[in-house]
């Protein structure tokens, strides 16, 4: 198999590879068992008659000649003499011609069907009979781009290379029916025996006339559809070509038409290139940026557009560059004026933009129009290319060859977004694929640093507050690999972590703080508009610094996400399950945990999609992701003050204390200390619920149970005594850790808060 599509591969091996196949559905009604796929069938012309109910003898017959006349030429063909083989297959094409004569005017659609299939046989017939004889067509242009108004000289020629006595030649061009074509020459003769006949003809293109894009670029597209075209375009790499050559030729009474493109043939050092001809606009625009992100606030928004202007003519332009701008905005100046001196002669125009405050959420598309004589142009020009092989660097115009122009409209597209983001915070990136997400940020002041491989080993993460990793950082940067703990221990000792989707290898490798498994195959969401759901509506990171809510993962492109988690440990906490229609729900799309004093994220769903694309609630999402750290120290202090211990201390006061507390999980069972044990840290309950017990004489009593909110462990740590009750958790229960020494600097700096502390353990050991 040789699929490499998506990363695929297959080692190879000797031996035989075998496919097997399944019959679904037998349309022959066959008696004898099946061998093989083509059992029953008449894959000859012949079998074509067998689908038709009231196929005539007289169209079985020519069939049935035209192949046997085949068969015939196969026997007696030699490569040195083809053309001995010519007349039979002249005969076989008068075969097929008198079918498609007598399927011409039936209307069922099988009879259209056959009748496609064999047009484009006896297209096939002509180039193999002229092959055979020798016979080649060219059209030649001394140009391969034309613009409106312009013309130029088309030479078509037939070589007829073995001699054969043609009876007749006439040749004609197919245009867009706009153009004007005046022949210059002889173009039809008849009885000839030469090698070489040749015509010419002046063409002029219509100043109103379309430009040349494939066809399926012809039409904006409905989301990622395509318009099917009406004329035969439909599965060619890009369509019809702007011109085309024919010439109809006939050989002992049979007809023969060759086709072929008219092109321009040309050389450049290292070799030749045959390009077709191509109709582009005089002038193409491009604005420096095609893309921008801006925040929605209070205030007016400026903005610079800058767009470049470019002659794709010999002649001098003049005209006049403007910016089609909503309702409500404005910009200055209203136009700028223009003037192209010379071929390739580019010129730029700076607009400065004001967009008025509080302005509604959208994405908003500016024109950019240059008007030239009579008619105004909004195209944009890309080139696609492909190089000499063997000719170093990059191929450019001069030595392609070949090339696709894509003529787009010149738009500059404005989203406008209403997203908060923390901004007195520092993100470090590690960059995957390609992909744009820092570049959507300008505007959002947001401060991003990015990592190079040299990095990763060695700069300090700890400088920053929050920490990217792109997607597929982690199998496409072998620093990655190399240096994954270190990401992991900047976790532990309070960094913010958040890991965009990873292939298959980043399972089993210790990358993460605790195991996950993928689902094979891995567990995705297609649809774009698959639902979604929100499992945890408390969770922090659905609230700081935007609230975010279904309506956030509204207009995705694309797709849902990649690589969701299968299976994971139960530290994790899930947040939202999606799925395609008729699949089960997947909740392994984004996962959070805490790990020692820091917050790790798994992220499959695509924001690396959804941003550069524009959409709103993903840029608000990606918001509160970079936010946790901000957001998990505000949830860290609000429980702190909701709990006895720390409910006379200021939210300023707390916000050190809850940066040092890191997070450890206790099964159902698990002792948390036990009594006689020195004391080195003291623990709050966040979640669960803890046994105290005492132990006198061998026997356990359980002396209280205590639940979220509750310190416990602290009797230790102020003094240098050692545990005086055992604590065991009592389900599975998570806690946050204050190590010794930093409760007792905490205490040092709150005279007030130890005071408190005096009264709570007073309380404790008082009768």
């Amino acid at each position: 198999n040789q699929h490499q599509t998506q990363g695929m591969g297959l080692a190879p091996a000797q031996g035989d590879f075998f496919y097997y196949f399944y019959l679904l559905k037998d349309h022959l009604n066959l008696s004898d068992e099946e061998t093989g796929l083509f059992d029953g069938l008449d894959y000859k012309l012949t079998g074509l008659l067998n689908r038709l109910d009231n196929s005539s003898n007289e169209m079985r017959n020519q069939l049935g000649k035209a192949v046997n006349l085949v068969e015939e030429a196969l026997e007696i063909f030699r490569p040195d003499m083809p053309h001995r083989i010519s007349s039979l297959l002249l005969n076989a094409l008068d075969c097929l011609l008198e079918v498609c004569h007598s399927l011409k005017n039936k209307n069922k659609s099988r009879e259209k069907a056959i009748l496609d299939y064999l047009t484009n046989k006896i297209s096939d017939f002509n180039k193999v009979i002229a092959s055979c004889l020798g016979l080649k067509i060219e059209s030649l242009a001394n140009h391969y781009k034309v613009t409106p108004g312009q013309e130029f000289i088309i030479t078509n020629k037939l070589w007829n290379h073995s001699g054969v006595k043609i009876d007749k030649i006439a040749f004609s061009i197919k245009a867009h029916s706009d153009w004007s074509m005046h022949n210059l020459s002889q173009e039809s003769w008849d009885s000839v025996e030469g090698t070489l006949y040749s015509t010419d003809y002046r063409v002029k293109v219509s100043e109103t006339t379309s430009f040349s894009v494939p066809y399926w670029l012809s039409e904006p597209r409905q989301s990622f559809i395509y318009s099917w075209p009406s004329n035969g375009s439909c599965c060619l790499p890009f369509g019809d070509h702007d011109i085309t050559a024919s010439c109809d030729i006939i050989i002992n009474g049979t007809s023969l038409t060759l086709f072929c493109p008219t092109i321009n043939r040309d050389s450049f050092s290292g070799g030749y290139r045959e390009l077709p001809v191509t109709t582009i606009p005089p002038i193409s625009l491009k604005p420096k940026k095609g893309e921008e992100y801006l925040p929605i606030n209070e205030k007016i928004i400026y903005l610079d557009i800058i767009v470049s202007v470019h002659n794709n003519t010999k002649d001098n332009i003049s005209g006049q560059l403007t910016l089609e701008l909503p309702n409500g905005w404005s910009g200055k100046p209203e136009r700028i004026d223009i003037n192209l001196i010379g071929e390739s002669a580019t010129q730029s125009g700076k607009f400065s933009i004001e967009i008025p405050a509080n302005v509604q959420e959208s994405n908003y598309s500016i024109p950019c129009k240059f008007r030239h004589k009579s008619r105004e142009y909004c195209e944009s020009i890309d080139y696609v290319r492909m190089g000499n092989p063997g000719i170093p660097g990059l191929p450019n115009a001069s030595n392609c060859i070949k090339e696709c122009i894509i003529i787009s409209p010149s738009n500059v597209n404005i989203d406008l977004i209403k997203a908060k983001f923390v901004t007195d915070l520092k993100y470090g990136y590690v960059r995957g694929i390609k992909e744009d997400i820092t570049q959507s940020m300008l505007h959002f002041n947001v401060d991003f640093s990015i990592l190079s491989d040299e990095d990763i080993g060695y700069i300090d993460l700890y400088q920053f507050d929050s920490i990217v990793i792109g997607p597929n950082a982690y199998l496409l940067r072998e620093e990655m690999s190399k240096h994954s703990s270190r990401f992991l221990n900047y976790v532990k000792n309070g960094g913010t972590l958040l890991v965009l989707f990873q292939g298959y290898g980043y399972q089993g490798k210790n990358y993460t703080p605790y195991p996950f498994k993928y689902n094979q195959p891995h567990d995705r969401v297609t649809n774009e508009t698959a639902k979604v759901s929100i499992l945890d509506l408390d969770n922090v990171l659905l609230k700081f610094p935007n609230q975010i809510g279904i309506g956030d993962f509204s207009n995705w492109s694309y797709d849902r996400g990649m690589y969701f988690w299968g299976e994971w440990d139960k530290h994790y906490q899930p947040i939202l399950s999606s799925a395609d229609i008729g699949e089960e729900q997947l909740n392994g799309g984004w996962l959070t945990c805490q790990y020692g004093r820091g917050n790790f994220t798994y992220l499959g769903y695509s924001l690396f999609k959804q941003i550069p694309a524009g959409v709103s609630g993903a840029f608000r999402l990606f918001a509160n992701l970079l936010g946790l750290p901000s957001a998990r120290l505000n949830e860290r202090v609000s429980f702190l003050k909701q709990t006895p211990l720390f409910s006379e201390v200021s939210h300023e006061q707390l916000e050190p204390i809850a940066k040092l507390m890191s997070e450890k999980w206790s099964n159902e069972g698990e002792e948390i200390g036990r009594q006689g044990d020195e004391g080195t840290e003291c623990y709050m309950i966040y979640r669960g619920s803890v046994d105290i017990i005492k132990n006198k004489n061998g026997e356990e009593t359980i002396i209280a149970t205590v639940g979220k909110g509750e310190c416990i462990g602290e009797m230790a740590i102020l003094g240098n005594s050692r545990r005086v009750a055992t604590m065991r958790a009592r389900e599975d229960t998570q806690l946050l850790v204050i190590k010794k020494d930093h409760f007792r600097a905490f205490l040092y700096e709150s005279p007030k808060m130890a005071v408190h502390m005096m009264d709570i353990i007073l309380s404790r050991v008082g009768p």
